[in-house]
């Protein structure tokens, strides 16, 4: 791939039946892209661009799927990405949520490593403000927490200006972590997850 050209990856956790329209417009559009496969994900950004300086992992690290869509542009303008999205538009394609421009700092991660990255800050930007009202921890009685048991709390929140409590389960480690307490306020996430703001 030439290194200054704009690039697109583009990973599907199951390709969809619109993917001839995409490969379709990218060609339209003069856009170089690789469609990425579960293995790729652990190639880094800057090998898949094609940027110079970046070779193929030969490493047997282990690939993880990704559950969810992810687009990635190299070496793109404002005004190319706004051709893009709107060509992608107009042709019914579903908008992808993650999305990033490759950065030469993220060029020296995985593919995998960005979308987590991406991932945190979509559901950090999605996320709504609350209270910590009450922790209650897990009860393992007089015999103790079994080995490899992860100990649970039930987290009582509410939401900021709002009076109505809520029960979220989380890992007493990551409280600890994130030093999440009662009183604390934090980010809960479409998902259920609780975040340290």
């Amino acid at each position: 791939m030439n290194p200054v050209q704009e690039t697109v990856l583009l990973y599907y956790p199951k390709k969809p039946k619109y993917l001839p329209k995409i490969k379709s417009i990218f060609v339209q559009l003069g856009i170089q892209f690789r469609i990425l496969d579960a293995a790729s994900t652990a190639q880094k950004i800057g090998y898949l661009t094609g940027r110079t300086g970046f070779e193929k992992s030969t490493s047997d690290v282990p690939f993880s799927k990704i559950p969810q869509s992810v687009l990635v542009m190299d070496h793109f303008s404002g005004v190319r990405m706004d051709v893009l999205f709107s060509y992608l538009k107009k042709a019914g394609i579903p908008s992808i949520d993650l999305k990033a421009i490759v950065t030469d700092t993220n060029a020296d991660w995985t593919f995998f490593a960005l979308y987590q990255e991406i991932a945190k800050e979509h559901a950090r930007m999605h996320a709504r403000r609350a209270i910590v009202t009450r922790i209650e921890e897990s009860d393992f009685g007089c015999e103790g927490r079994p080995d490899g048991v992860i100990a649970m709390d039930h987290v009582y929140l509410r939401y900021e200006q709002e009076s109505e409590e809520f029960c979220l389960m989380a890992e007493d480690n990551q409280l600890y972590a994130d030093h999440i307490d009662e009183n604390s306020t934090v980010l809960v996430t479409a998902d259920g997850k609780i975040l340290p703001l």
